[in-house]
């Protein structure tokens, strides 16, 4: 008896997940996932002409993706590479991962079904967006702008364009002021880590082993006190 109903509540899931599409948000998730699988098949076209190349702009992307603008920057001028390139990569990964994730996030809290892991993921987001939503609130537009100058992590534009999202932003002047953002504080700390990688080389491959090593324990830092806050909000949230 229950099987029509049933039938019919999964087809109007199904047509309602598709309709997402349509949206503003569904549009851009599209121009992520192409731009996405367009910078994939250069990095694989490019890996039969030129495999250093291609080796060195796929470990810039999986930095950025793991540790931050900052790591993926210095090891592309440690690579020997140009302004053009390094800031070019990191440019373009993070605006892809911004087009990607900033629907999902939308998409989540209209309680749309994700994948447990990609939900798990958007959850661990969305809890670092609400420390940070009351400061940034008050300054609206400018206040997203600025905070996505952070070069690590959890501290840039995902966070941004997760807590434009939670302030009330309207989706396109979210995504410009994260992007605007962005590309501004990319400009600027590759300008800073090139100059400390050039001042560095005076010393030699100490040097440029100690500016690393120094860029991976303020990682490693802010990944630690994150943690602790995390496990600090669900302590708090299974307390009766």
């Amino acid at each position: 008896m229950n099987q029509p109903q049933t039938q019919v509540t999964n087809e109007s899931s199904v047509k309602k997940g598709w309709r997402v599409f349509y949206s503003f948000e569904g549009v851009v998730l599209a121009i992520g996932i192409g731009l996405a699988l367009i910078g994939l098949a250069a990095i694989g076209l490019l890996a039969l002409v030129s495999p250093d190349l291609s080796g060195i702009i796929g470990s810039m992307v999986f930095a950025n993706l793991t540790l931050g603008r900052s790591i993926s920057l210095l090891m592309g001028y440690a690579a020997g590479q140009g302004h053009v390139l390094v800031i070019g990569v990191n440019m373009l990964t993070e605006t892809v991962l911004v087009l990607l994730f900033f629907p999902l996030f939308v998409f989540s809290l209209r309680q749309l079904p994700m994948f447990p892991k990609l939900q798990s993921v958007i959850d661990r987001v969305h809890l670092h967006a609400n420390r940070h939503k009351d400061a940034v609130y008050r300054y609206g537009v400018i206040g997203v702008f600025a905070f996505v100058w952070f070069p690590f992590w959890m501290t840039g534009p995902v966070i941004g364009c997760a807590i434009g999202c939670l302030i009330g932003l309207r989706p396109l002047v979210n995504l410009l002021a994260v992007l605007s953002g962005t590309f501004i504080a990319m400009l600027f700390w590759a300008g800073l880590l090139y100059n400390l990688h050039t001042q560095t080389q005076a010393f030699g491959s100490w040097g440029l082993a100690f500016l690393f090593g120094l860029l991976l324990a303020i990682v490693a830092v802010g990944y630690w006190f994150n943690l602790k806050r995390v496990r600090r909000a669900s302590e708090s949230n299974q307390e009766p």
